[in-house]
C-alpha cells in the first residue's frame, strides 16, 4: 500500500493515493513502426488448441504516459516478468475475465529481443513490454452470451478494431519533473508532498512553478490487461492473429512446417502490403490535412504579426511623442521658475524702492509742515520722534502747535487747553505744574517760550 503523509490528508487526497493500481499506459515516444515483430518469437502455446485463440500484444512501454504516469527503465525492468499468468478481460471489467497471459519478453525500439540476463547498464532506457496471451474461444453452455462476445471481438481483431491496455499496482511514487533546465526526480517524503496535489492523476494540472510535473511509480507489479476499442497507449496492439509454431520440440513434419511458413509468409507479406497502403494513404491525409492547417495558421500568425508591428510601431510613436511633451513641458516649467524669480526679484525692488519713495514723500511733507513751527534741524528729529502717527493724528499734532506760537509768552491754563497730558506721564501735586513741565519739554521744537505760570 502507497503511505500517505499529512499534507496529502490535508489536502483531500488520502483516498485517491490509496488507490495504488493504474489501469491504463500511454507512452509518448516514437512510431512503433520499425519494430520488425516477424522476427520475433514468444509464442509458449500449442497452434492448433481449437478452445484458445493466441494474441501478441505490447502491454506496455517506458516513459511518460499521456496520464503524466512515468515507467522509468529500473521499475519497468524488475517487473518484466509480473505480467505473466495474469488474467485477460474486456475493457476492465474484471467479471469478465476471457483470457490470460502466458509469457511475457522484453523488446528494444528495433524489435530485437532483450535477453532476461542483460545486465540493467546494458540496457536501453526506452523499450517494450511484449506479452502473449489466449483467449477463450470455448465457454461453458450457460456463458453463453460472454462466448458470442468473444467470437464477435475476434472477429473485429482480424479487422484491427480492437486494441489492449494493461492493468498494474504499485506500491510508491515520486515525482518527476521536466522544465527548462533539464529532467529531474524528487523523492516523495512529508517535505514534499505537498507537490502531490500538482500531480494530473490526483486532479491537479500538471504543472509545477513552470515544469512539467509526473508521477514516477515505484515496486510496480503488472497485474493483467484488458482489450479495449479506444487504447491509451499507441503501442499497446495486437500484433498477430496467430501465434507462430514452436520450432524448439514441435513434432509437426517439416513439409508441414514448410507449407505453415509460406501460407503465413504469403499473409504476412499481402497484410503488409495492404498495412503499408492503408498506412500512406492516411498518411498523405494527414499530412495535407497538417499542412492546410499549417497555411491557414501561417497566414493567420502572419496577419497577427502585422497587426502587432503595427501596434508596436504605434505606440512607439505615442511614446516618442509623450518624452517629447513631456521634454517640453519640463523647458517651459524651467523657464517660468526662473521669470517668476526675476519678477520676484523686481517687484521687490520696486516695492523697496516705492517704500523709500513713499516715505521720503512722507517726510518731505511732514518736514514742511513741521518746519513753519519749528527750526529745520528740530522738525527732522520731531518727524522722527511722531514716525509712528499716521497722517491724521500727525496733522493733528502740527494743527495743535500753530495757536501755542503766536506769541513769545503762552500761558499755563492756554497749554492746559490745548495739550494733553501724555500717557503714563507721573501725575503732579499741582496740575499746574505738569502742564507748564509739558510745555517746556517741547518748547525745543517751537518758535517760542513759555513763562512761570503765577
Amino acid at each position: 500500500m502507497v503511505p500517505i503523509f499529512k499534507q496529502e490528508v490535508a489536502d483531500g487526497l488520502a483516498e485517491a493515493v490509496a488507490k495504488s493500481s493504474i489501469t491504463l499506459s500511454a507512452a509518448l515516444k516514437p512510431s512503433f513502426d520499425k519494430i520488425d515483430f516477424d522476427k520475433i518469437y514468444l509464442s509458449l502455446a500449442k497452434a492448433g488448441d481449437a478452445d484458445l485463440y493466441p494474441l501478441n500484444t505490447i502491454l506496455v512501454s517506458t516513459g511518460w504516459n499521456k496520464n503524466f504516469d512515468i515507467f522509468t527503465k529500473e521499475e519497468v525492468w524488475a517487473a518484466k516478468d509480473t505480467p505473466e499468468d495474469k488474467p485477460l478481460n474486456i475493457g476492465h471489467n474484471h467479471t469478465k475475465i476471457v483470457g490470460h497471459i502466458t509469457s511475457s519478453s522484453v523488446v528494444n525500439a528495433e524489435g530485437t529481443l532483450i535477453p532476461n540476463d542483460t545486465p540493467l547498464d546494458a540496457v536501453p532506457d526506452f523499450f517494450h513490454i511484449l506479452t502473449n496471451a489466449v483467449l477463450y474461444k470455448v465457454l461453458k453452455p450457460e456463458a453463453k452470451e460472454l462466448q458470442d462476445e468473444i467470437q464477435k471481438i475476434i472477429a473485429e481483431i482480424q479487422d484491427n478494431k480492437w486494441f489492449v491496455s494493461m492493468e498494474c499496482l504499485f506500491r510508491g511514487f515520486d515525482y518527476g519533473m521536466i522544465g527548462a533546465e533539464g529532467s529531474k526526480v524528487i523523492q516523495r517524503n512529508e517535505k514534499t508532498a505537498f507537490l502531490t496535489k500538482y500531480l494530473s492523476s490526483y486532479g491537479g494540472t500538471g504543472v509545477y512553478q513552470g515544469n512539467k510535473i509526473g508521477r514516477v511509480l515505484r515496486n510496480i507489479t503488472f497485474s493483467g490487461k484488458g482489450l479495449v476499442e479506444h487504447p491509451a497507449n499507441p503501442y499497446s496492439i495486437i500484433i498477430a492473429e496467430e501465434f507462430k509454431p514452436n520450432l524448439m520440440g514441435d513434432k509437426m513434419e517439416l513439409k508441414d512446417l514448410e507449407a505453415q511458413v509460406a501460407s503465413l509468409t504469403k499473409a504476412l507479406e499481402a497484410k503488409d502490403k495492404n498495412d503499408k497502403d492503408e498506412k500512406f494513404d492516411k498518411f498523405k491525409k494527414d499530412a495535407d490535412a497538417a499542412l492546410a492547417t499549417s497555411k491557414t495558421e501561417t497566414e493567420t500568425s502572419k496577419a497577427k504579426v502585422k497587426e502587432l508591428e503595427a501596434s508596436v510601431a504605434k505606440l512607439e510613436a505615442e511614446k516618442a511623442e509623450e518624452v517629447k511633451a513631456k521634454a517640453e513641458l519640463a523647458a517651459k516649467l524651467a523657464k517660468a521658475e526662473t521669470d517668476l524669480a526675476e519678477s520676484v526679484k523686481m517687484f521687490n525692488t520696486i516695492r523697496v524702492a516705492k517704500d523709500a519713495m513713499d516715505k521720503e514723500k512722507k517726510d518731505a511733507g511732514r518736514k514742511a509742515d513741521a518746519s513753519k513751527k519749528m527750526e529745520a534741524d528740530k522738525a527732522v528729529a520731531f518727524i522722527a520722534k511722531f514716525e509712528a502717527l499716521d497722517d491724521a493724528a500727525f496733522a493733528a499734532v502740527i494743527e495743535a502747535l500753530p495757536n501755542l506760537a503766536t506769541s513769545t509768552e503762552v500761558a499755563a491754563t492756554e497749554l492746559a487747553k490745548k495739550v494733553d497730558e501724555p500717557t503714563g506721564a507721573v501725575a503732579s501735586a499741582k496740575p499746574e505744574e505738569s502742564k507748564l513741565a509739558l510745555a517746556n519739554d517741547l518748547k525745543a521744537y517751537f518758535k517760542t517760550e513759555t513763562k512761570e505760570v503765577k
